[in-house]
């Protein structure tokens, strides 16, 4: 069933699905942008518009959603309340009081919706304007809404007659203050002006005071704002003022900024943080703020207020919060936060510390006026830094205070507590059995702990090494435990795994290996230093290796499967290129890979690039495993290297390839396309025909990647075939050839003469003289030609002496066409260095902008560079800036003339400026008026079939044809609009339907003083696959042969599958599916020798019935006789859907040839082997079948016409059953 999309609303039943394809619309409505994206809300409970279906509409009951929502009744003129009891209630955002009646709403009452979904606290405040008594309270004062009317009361009037002729609505919390994550949004219907103010929210006025209108109609909604997340590192806010964020913020990236915002919301610092750093900059959070990511680089808050600060688990297990000049800054380390490290530095107000096994340390001068321990902070430590200031500590739990901060007081309110330094001022609950100990820390002995007053910890283990186990790698010692602990470092090193000795020098927390430890394991051994005491080793590396190699990369994907492997040699170099490129010096084992060395070259001290080509060109994969070893000869230090081996995967089959690029004619280079798939191997032949479907031969010695026609191609069709070592494909033709023309001799070319400014170097005075010429050819065209300028040879140019050097010029390789059979001379230039030259003028600039532009877009609107002329007359452009100089200053909602000055930026040198003898450059912009829109461009669109309502007024989009008064056409983005359908819309009817469009808001500008409105007509398409109720539709995906079925459960509504894909498609009836008793189906035969497909529709695999013993089988068997014949299936009370393929489907081949007819345009054929089960589909033009039909356009390997086909088949004189999929049973899915 599908929901009610009308103005009712009906509440308490669960929507059924209306299938994937409508699914996919509404998904992607989700994420477009447009004016009803905020209306759309999909779950389980719900559909499009915020309908959803409960029982409260027949039994009364409270409605309770998973959103929240808003119902509401009114009194309204000559009705009365309405609804007429407080039972039933208007539900948003549907539409309560009447238009065209002249009826005046005269009061309401509105509540929220949603049960659980509502926030703890929130509730809705409403405030009204009524004839002859004004507004109820201060419709100004939104910060203090504590007396307005709310949560279901009655504001307005009755038994008065006086209307309602404006309302305001807010949403608050339970603190008063505005609920964050949600706005309620309002629109209503007044006299006179209908409903042309659009949708109000959030306090805003709706409706009119001082003109006596009445309101008589409003629709309402609360629409859910998403959380505001900054995921990219960057800075975000404005550097002065402050902006407001009404939601919830999360900040999930490393290295992100905020500043200068006022969140009314929860800010949380989320764990994809990491253990990165966030800045907080003058920050103010009305919710709560919680730290869930960052590590030791910090937190940073700076400025700003604050409520609690909670740090919670994170996924570091550490973090530092910094805090500088912020208001409320209490911290709270929650309950969740067991085993955290926290680093707290600046000033708190308070820290509050709720879990267990944490560790807070404090650093630099950093003051905390409370500080608390809970009683579920059990073993917790707490480390104060020499410059720490506590002014009161309360210790509910036992604590380890460490440090030699200062702690004004404290109150010792449980045992097992100990303070390093003794606090200024103590109190001890009687209740305290154990009293707190004083044990100020002394170096430890070697006997660990004791009762003398200081104490050591011991070390518990160290991680895993990290780095690459490779000569002249660094290896990094693995985390200690307990974390800070101080330890001095010993790397060692064995031959065997089982005895280690210590490498000299090799003392800090990373190790660069050496060359001389190859072929050994690494361990690191930590020892406690300071307050730590014991050893602790880490785990072995693997062996340390010599060399270790590059990824494979198919350099050349037309080369016959030609290969490159870059090898790296770490620890020493390679020996000189005689030695380390001679294939002697080497050991390689190429395997099973078909593949050969063809050759060695060293690119580098420490690398070497190893190619390798196929043994037999066009035979094998090359795929397998290779390995490499450089002999001792082959490494300066004279030792062999390790043995490093790399893989070489099996390629994908070649199944097409693409166009060939290039212009078809003589002596112009053509190119193949890229195969299909990309990393197929494979070899390519160029082959020539007079036609473009005839048939194709070679072309000798063409079996590269490019291929040069010759005049003997001139009207034939080129195209280049592609053979792996299964198939072979051709592309498209190419053609026909054209022929060259005569190329033309130069005949003559004239020398060039500039002027350059003083300082100009060589480079800059041969870029001024460029890099082509234009010479005349014989015929007295002209050409361009290619040209490089020689260095003066008279004189050595310099470009700071005034003067005139002289300049020759080489001809560079000639166009196609062009000779110099004439020999005549490159030309010669003379360049002239000028005399530094005085700015002798500026030019002023003149621009006009659209009324509503910013000062930035006036001052784009001059250019950023303007003409001035120098004192030898010449001219030049020059970068300049403008500035606003207008009294008053440019606004750009005013319309007039405003004058800018212009400043030069950097003058090129050889330039001078004296701003005492010439004027700045001025700029002037003219602002023009607004404008009225004249006439809007209809709109038409075709939508699929079974959308509702709110889809078609989506599809409709928000841009618009404008014709405005002065007669121009633009096209205006983003518009707002509300339209309305003239009659009922049913998106499963297929057909025309007429929309009407009111714009709600306009762009700064434009009006719309005659009420201009959109028409638009929405055809409904007839639906993409016909189908009843309780058919099955099945898809076979042409690429992967993937198998989907899809029950039908509304009509016309068919679940698609997942992928996007193009598929062929067939409907099955009831009459065609059969449910299995219990293990066994009882499927009917008409005929002997015809073929019984089964289906699965859960699992979309295919079988056949039956084996001889009565199995489910994975080939096609042939029936011996009509009747039934029982099958086992794997499962029972399965629903399977049965096919019956007669003789007439089932064809043997000649040899290895089949004959495949198609019997008209845009057939497609499927063919099964009966011997092995495989499917496969025929090629329009005949050849080998098709495991799957062209990948990147598979409904374009369809017959053109009525045709027979002779295929090529695996099995001699097999047997093949054979299904032509009609055009109108293929689909692409997007």
């Amino acid at each position: 069933m599908r929901g009610n999309l009308g103005m009712k609303r009906i509440t308490g039943k669960r929507v059924s699905p209306v299938g994937l394809l409508f699914a996919i619309l509404l998904v992607s409505m989700f994420f477009s942008a447009g004016v009803f994206a905020a209306d759309v809300q999909v779950n389980g409970d719900a559909t499009v518009g915020n309908v959803i279906e409960t029982d409260a509409a027949t039994s009364g009951t409270t409605t309770t959603t998973s959103v929240m929502g808003v119902d509401y009744r009114g009194h309204i003129q000559d009705i009365g309340n309405y609804p007429d009891n407080d039972v039933v209630w208007v539900q948003g955002p549907d539409q309560l009081g009447t238009t065209g009646e002249c009826k005046r709403l005269e009061g309401f009452w509105i509540k929220l919706t949603g049960g659980t979904a509502i926030p703890a606290g929130a509730s809705i405040r409403y405030n009204v304007h009524i004839e002859n008594e004004g507004w109820l309270n201060d419709p100004d004062n939104l910060t203090d809404t504590s007396k307005w009317t709310a949560n279901g009361e009655f504001a307005g009037s009755t038994a008065k007659s006086q209307r309602v002729e404006a309302i305001e609505i807010v949403l608050v919390g339970a603190d008063g203050k505005t609920l964050p994550g949600y706005s309620v949004q309002y629109l209503v219907h007044g006299e006179d002006y209908g409903w042309s103010q659009g949708w109000k929210a959030d306090g805003a006025i709706a409706g009119t005071t001082g003109h006596s209108l009445r309101l008589e109609a409003i629709q309402i909604k609360i629409v859910q704002v998403a959380a505001t997340a900054y995921d990219k590192a960057g800075t975000y806010g404005p550097e002065t003022g402050t902006e407001v964020v009404n939601n919830n913020v999360t900040v999930d990236a490393d290295g992100v900024t905020l500043q200068n915002l006022h969140i009314k919301g929860d800010l949380t610092i989320s764990e994809k943080v990491g253990d990165g750093t966030v800045n907080l900059n003058n920050v103010t959070v009305d919710g709560q703020t919680h730290v869930r990511g960052g590590g030791e680089h910090s937190i940073h808050i700076n400025g700003g207020s604050y409520n609690n600060i909670t740090v919670e688990k994170t996924a570091s297990g550490n973090v530092r919060i910094v805090a500088t000049d912020a208001a409320g800054a209490d911290v709270v380390i929650s309950d969740n936060a067991e085993g955290q490290d926290i680093i707290l530095e600046g000033s708190f107000d308070s820290v509050t510390i709720q879990a267990p096994d944490v560790s807070v340390k404090t650093q630099g001068d950093t003051t905390v006026k409370d500080m608390s321990v809970g009683t579920e902070a059990t073993g917790c430590e707490i480390n104060l830094d020499t410059k720490t200031k506590v002014g009161n500590m309360v210790l509910d739990s036992g604590a380890d205070i460490k440090g030699k901060g200062t702690i004004a007081n404290a109150n010792v309110n449980a045992d097992g507590v100990k303070f390093e330094q003794a606090p200024d001022k103590q109190t001890v609950d009687p209740k305290v059995v154990t009293q707190p100990v004083v044990t100020p820390v002394n170096p430890p002995s070697s006997g660990g702990s004791s009762d003398s007053g200081y104490y050591s910890i011991p070390l518990t283990s160290i991680g895993a090494i990290s780095g690459t186990p490779c000569a002249g790698n660094l290896l990094t010692a693995g985390t200690l435990l307990p974390a800070g602990a101080t330890v001095t470092y010993q790397w060692k090193q064995s031959a065997d795994g089982v005895t280690y000795m210590d490498i000299p020098g090799a003392t800090s927390s990373t190790y660069a290996v050496d060359y001389a430890y190859a072929d050994k394991y690494i361990k690191v051994a930590a020892t406690g230093t300071g307050y730590y005491y014991g050893t602790v080793t880490s785990d072995a590396t693997e062996k340390v290796v010599r060399i270790e190699a590059g990824l494979i990369n198919y350099d050349d994907s037309s080369a016959l499967g030609s290969v490159s492997q870059t090898v790296t040699l770490t620890g020493s170099t390679f020996a000189d290129a005689a030695a380390s490129e001679n294939l002697k010096n080497w050991s390689i084992n190429t395997g099973t890979t078909n593949l050969q060395v063809s050759k060695i070259t060293r690119t580098g001290d420490q690398m070497v690039t190893i190619d390798y080509t196929m043994k037999v060109p066009g035979q094998g994969t090359g795929a397998g495993t290779l390995s490499v070893q450089a002999k001792a000869a082959a490494v300066m230090s004279g030792v062999e290297s390790n043995t490093s081996g790399f893989s070489i995967a099996q390629p994908l089959p070649l199944i097409g390839i693409g166009a060939i690029t290039g212009t078809p004619q003589v002596g112009e280079v053509l190119s193949a396309g890229p195969p299909d798939p990309l990393s197929a191997r494979f070899s390519l032949q160029w082959q020539i025909c007079n036609t473009t479907d005839g048939t194709y031969t070679n072309i000798n010695q063409a079996q590269g990647g490019q291929y040069t026609p010759v005049a003997a191609d001139v009207g034939k069709f080129i195209r280049v075939t592609a053979a792996d070592a299964n198939d072979t494909v051709a592309s498209q033709p190419v053609g026909p050839i054209i022929a060259r023309e005569e190329p033309k001799a130069i005949k003559s070319v004239a020398d060039k003469n500039i002027t350059v400014l003083n300082q100009t170097d060589l480079n800059g005075a041969k870029a001024a003289l460029g890099t082509g010429i234009t010479v005349i050819l014989a015929d007295d065209s002209t050409a361009v030609v290619p040209i490089s300028w020689n260095e003066p040879t008279t004189t050595a140019y310099d470009g700071t002496k005034p003067g005139t050097y002289e300049f020759t010029s080489t001809f560079g390789t000639l166009p196609i066409g062009v000779t110099n059979d004439n020999n005549v001379a490159a030309p010669k230039a003379t360049v002239r260095v000028n005399t530094v030259q005085t700015i002798k003028s500026a030019g002023n600039v003149t621009g006009q902008v659209s009324y509503g532009t910013d000062l930035s877009g006036a001052t784009v609107a001059l250019g950023s560079q303007v003409q001035v002329t120098l004192a030898d007359d010449t001219t030049t452009m020059l970068p300049v800036t403008w500035s606003d100089t207008t009294t008053p200053s440019y606004v750009g909602t005013k319309p007039g003339t405003y004058e800018f000055t212009g400043t030069f930026g950097t003058l090129p040198a050889g330039v001078t400026y004296d701003d005492k003898q010439v004027a700045a450059p001025k700029g002037i912009i003219t602002v023009s008026g607004t404008k009225n829109i004249k006439s809007v461009a209809s709109i038409t669109k075709t939508i699929g079939n079974g959308g509702d309502l709110s889809f078609a007024q989506f599809m409709l989009g928000s841009t618009f044809n404008v014709t405005l008064d002065d007669d121009s056409v633009v096209n205006i983005t983003n518009m707002a609009v509300t339209w309305e359908c003239a009659t009922t819309y049913n998106g499963l009817i297929p057909g025309p339907y007429t929309f009407t469009g009111t714009f709600t808001s306009l762009p700064v500008g434009i009006t719309n003083s005659q009420v201009i409105k959109a028409i638009a007509t929405v055809t409904v398409a007839d639906p993409l696959i016909a189908a009843n109720p309780g058919d099955y539709v099945r898809f076979i995906d042409t690429h992967s042969g993937n198998i989907f079925c899809s029950q039908v459960t509304s009509i016309n509504l068919v679940g698609l599958p997942p992928a996007a894909s193009e598929y062929l498609f067939k409907v099955f009836h009831p009459a065609d599916l059969m449910v299995a008793s219990e293990a066994t189906l009882t499927v009917p035969v008409t005929a002997s020798d015809s073929i019984i497909r089964i289906t699965d529709v859960a699992t979309g695999e295919i079988g056949y019935a039956p084996t001889a013993a009565g199995e489910l089988s994975s080939v096609p068997v042939l029936t011996t006789a009509a009747g039934n014949v029982t099958v086992t299936m794997p499962a029972s009370n399965g629903t399977y859907i049965i096919e019956e393929f007669s003789k007439d489907n089932i064809k043997t081949a000649s040899g290895t040839s089949l004959l495949v007819h198609a019997s008209g345009a845009g057939s497609m054929v499927r063919i099964t082997d009966i011997t092995t089960g495989a499917t496969g589909y025929a090629p329009v033009a005949g050849g080998n079948l098709r495991p799957t039909v062209n990948a990147e356009n598979a409904l374009e390997e369809t017959f053109i016409e009525a045709a027979t086909v002779n295929l090529t088949v695996p099995i001699s004189g097999g047997k093949y059953m054979v299904e032509e999929i009609a055009p109108q049973n293929a689909i692409i899915i997007n």
